[in-house]
């Protein structure tokens, strides 16, 4: 068998050991109790998170990043009070020696009338 196609096959077989899924995570209204205050809607805001591993055990940040604190990331760099119309979403990236969960967090930013 010719060199070339014995490295076509292995990169192949490399390739079809790696996966990436995109999942759709929660779903939440807001992220503080409105109350029926008034508010004004400021625009969109998203924060997200990765974490690595290695051989899917063997984590390379020293700690991981929650889920509240990649919602706050997101309200805090739209400058808003809260957020409204959360969604949430994780992708998980997995090949032979690696692999890495994203959490992606979108929503509305929104800035307290009162």
């Amino acid at each position: 068998m010719k060199s070339s196609l014995k490295l076509t096959l292995a990169a192949a077989g490399l390739l079809a050991l790696a996966a990436c899924v995109r999942t759709p995570t929660a779903v939440a209204a807001s992220s503080t109790p409105l109350n029926g205050r008034a508010y004004e809607v400021l625009g969109p805001a998203s924060a997200s998170t990765r974490q690595s591993f290695i051989l899917g055990l063997i984590p390379v940040q020293s700690k991981p990043q929650l889920l509240a604190e990649t919602v706050e990331a997101a309200r805090k760099q739209a400058g808003g009070d809260a957020l409204i119309d959360i969604t949430v979403e994780t992708m998980t990236r997995k090949y032979v020696l690696w692999s890495t969960y994203t959490t992606e967090v979108h929503a509305k930013a929104i800035k307290f009338k009162d």
